[in-house]
């Protein structure tokens, strides 16, 4: 009996003991619920105010771009010192790089006058616009002003202002250049065209108001021109306020636009912006009820949970590596020779893989296709559409000669087959090698920089080319501007992504396009080692803690100049003059290949009509290159070939020899002394290098990431190396 009642005693003692353990479980876990709730919307406000402030500073940064032209206009001598006819023509002779303004550009005097407008607009000649409020702006002493919303547009339409002052010499006030902007053309503005390159909001709506509350962008093109519809949150936005907040199922971002009268407004859905977090959710509701009815089952629902994140991370990595191996495998093994020319690729991938891409296209008629571009979104998605749009990209050039033709015909393609909510930027070069022109078109890609050397201490300016295009795949009916320009000897140009411009480093500063542009000025004298010096000004800047936030892409296509081979080099160089592919062949890395070597080499050159002595001199500089890229930088192995090119100007002979080695350049060879060669204090080797130096008018090496190309140039004239009869 007692033995009974002390086992209903404990089974008593259990069962009231279980209910507040249980009760003490389930407060716990609604506390955790509530607390990470809170956690997740204050984590996902900061982020949207974050993201809101970057992008009303870029779109500030974007204006001030297309002010650029203005304000180099305005300093010219015919705008501040002429008469209006004079000023009138001047405007009329920058209409080219006006073009951005699909609005027009009109002359004002120092009383608000309207002297002048390209497109010429004779129904304001004369009107008074001293009342504008950008020209107030501009009176009071600003240097740039943005203007809102106003019917100053040709035929009374819609129009934002760029306004930068004309100024003397002493600083007086002499008028203002005015460019204006259309709204609700986004289809052919440069101006929505830059806040689609922005890609704000991409998961949601971006939306840009004036300080009236008119909506300036909207991706709805039927309320561009509209009024704001919440009256308190423009409100707040205009009062210069930078803030996220939940509300309902949305979540808002707003932010001024430094230096504007606008004010950027973004909305998220919140059940997009918590997708990533809602099986933590789940787990936690889980643990509230478990924790009610059994806590030892919540404890293998959590260890079951811990293992399916285990899994979704393993196959979100393997299909990271998937998409790192599509992208890489993609990309061109070996940069194009050309002579004269040298072109330069480098590709540094983001953690989580980006959609960048560059390329080249030999074309039937000599010309050489450039091709760099950048797809929206990461992972897989955007590696199969950077392959999708490179694929088409390469059999469209085949078949156009025209940048513009190209892009246009792929857009049409993407349009209908791309995923929603991804684009893809682009720019696709044709350089005619012979002549240096260059012709392009561009999809909404980052703007090519053109370096010119002018200082004998390296420095010198970078300038953009500019083009404009939307994007590849976002609508149809796309137009792309061609632009035709001419490369000269010892230019360069530099083709990047936005995963350079768009780094951060610790204070939240971006790397920007006023950095690029200083950096590509300060060395534009040497343009092949320009990646190298971008790459390092990057990590100096970002710092060796970086997070990479997107693939980095940079090209660059350089035109030598005689200098290039050094002071001798007077009457020809690789380049110079006009370059003839006279044969081009592979041999395999064996011993005595190089014998091969000098057999073909000299029936390319037998109707070139070298004297004995120069062809003595040729074949021996072929034989002792061919040699050394068998032995030290293929190794002797006979699956690495190496590749031969022979080619002829009017003026010289070059020879490119190219092997697979990854290891560092020849030095400078040095001069062979024979008696401390037979004493032991010199390396018996060395001699081969040192005859190839003597033997030829010019030698160039390069490097890449494929192996090294030596260049052996021979001038035809007989004045060509006179040191080279001592030779044996």
């Amino acid at each position: 009996m007692v033995r009974s009642r002390w086992r209903q005693l404990r089974a008593r003692i259990l069962t009231w003991s279980f209910v507040p353990t249980v009760a003490i479980l389930a407060a716990v876990a609604v506390l955790t619920f509530l607390s990470y709730e809170g956690k997740l919307e204050d984590e996902i406000e900061a982020r949207n105010r974050e993201r809101t402030y970057q992008a009303a500073s870029r779109l500030r940064e974007e204006v001030l771009k297309f002010s650029e032209p203005l304000v180099s206009l305005a300093r010219t001598l015919a705008i501040y010192e002429d008469y209006p006819v004079g000023q009138r023509s001047a405007l009329q002779d920058a209409r080219r790089r006006l073009a951005s303004f699909d609005g027009g550009v009109v002359l004002l005097d120092s009383r608000g006058q309207v002297m002048g407008a390209e497109p010429g607009r004779p129904e304001i000649f004369r009107q008074d616009w001293s009342d504008r409020l950008f020209f107030r702006r501009l009176l009071g002493g600003e240097g740039v002003v943005v203007s809102d919303a106003l019917a100053d547009g040709p035929q009374g339409s819609q129009v934002v202002v760029v306004a930068v002052p004309i100024t003397s010499h002493r600083g007086d006030f002499l008028g203002a250049l005015a460019g204006m902007f259309r709204l609700g053309e986004p289809t052919i503005s440069a101006f929505y065209a830059s806040l689609v390159r922005l890609r704000i909001g991409e998961q949601g709506t971006a939306i840009l108001v004036d300080s009236s509350g008119q909506v300036i962008y909207h991706p709805e093109a039927d309320q561009i021109g509209t009024q704001f519809e919440d009256p308190d949150l423009l409100g707040r936005v205009l009062a210069g306020q930078i803030d996220a907040y939940r509300d309902g199922e949305r979540v808002v971002g707003i932010a001024p636009v430094p230096g504007t009268p606008w004010g950027l407004v973004t909305e998220d859905e919140w059940a997009s912006l918590t997708s990533a977090s809602r099986s933590y959710q789940r787990l936690l509701l889980g643990l509230l009820i478990l924790g009610i009815v059994l806590p030892a089952v919540g404890f293998g629902f959590l260890a079951h949970e811990r293992r399916r994140e285990a899994l979704d991370r393993a196959r979100l990595e393997q299909q990271m590596r998937v998409a790192r191996v599509i992208q890489q495998t993609l990309l061109p093994k070996s940069m194009p020779n050309l002579a004269g020319w040298r072109v330069t690729g480098h590709y540094q991938p983001a953690q989580a893989v980006g959609g960048d891409f560059y390329d080249y296209v030999r074309l039937d008629d000599g010309r050489l296709g450039l091709l760099i571009g950048d797809v929206t979104d990461k992972g897989v998605p955007a590696a199969l559409v950077m392959a999708t749009t490179r694929s088409l990209l390469r059999s469209t050039a085949r078949g156009s000669g025209s940048p513009g033709q190209v892009l246009q015909q792929v857009n049409e393609l993407l349009v209908r087959e791309i995923p929603p909510k991804m684009f893809v930027t682009c720019l696709y070069a044709i350089l005619d090698p012979k002549t240096g022109r260059l012709r392009f078109a561009n999809a909404g890609h980052n703007l090519p920089y053109r370096t010119r050397n002018g200082a004998r201490n390296g420095s010198g300016q970078a300038v953009e080319l500019r083009a404009t295009g939307m994007p590849l795949g976002l609508m149809s009916g796309m137009v792309y501007e061609e632009v035709e320009t001419t490369i000269e000897p010892g230019e360069c140009l530099v083709f990047y992504s936005d995963g350079l411009v768009e780094a951060h480093n610790s204070h939240r500063e971006m790397f920007g396009n006023a950095r690029l542009q200083a950096i590509l000025s300060q060395g534009a004298a040497q343009c092949p080692t320009l990646i190298q010096r971008l790459l390092s000004e990057l990590e100096s800047f970002t710092g060796r803690g970086w997070q990479q936030e997107d693939d980095v892409t940079l090209l660059t296509l350089h035109r030598g100049t005689p200098e290039d081979c050094g002071p001798r080099d007077k009457a020809g160089s690789p380049g110079a003059g006009h370059w003839q592919i006279l044969d081009h062949f592979s041999l395999p890395s064996e011993p005595g290949g190089e014998h091969h070597a000098i057999e073909k080499v000299s029936r390319a050159v037998e109707k070139l009509g070298l004297s004995p002595r120069q062809l003595d001199r040729l074949q021996t500089a072929v034989g002792e290159a061919t040699m050394n890229a068998m032995e030290h930088g293929n190794e002797y192995r006979a699956e690495l070939p190496v590749d031969i090119e022979v080619l002829c100007s009017s003026e010289a002979i070059a020879v490119r020899i190219t092997d697979q080695g990854n290891g560092p350049p020849p030095g400078e060879p040095e001069e062979p002394d024979i008696e401390a060669k037979i004493a032991g204090l010199q390396s018996p080797r060395g001699w081969g290098t040192f005859l190839i130096k003597k033997m030829m008018d010019c030698v160039n090496v390069v490097q890449d990431e494929t192996g090294h190309t030596v260049e052996l140039v021979m001038l035809r004239a007989q004045q060509g190396k006179e040191n080279a009869g001592a030779a044996p």
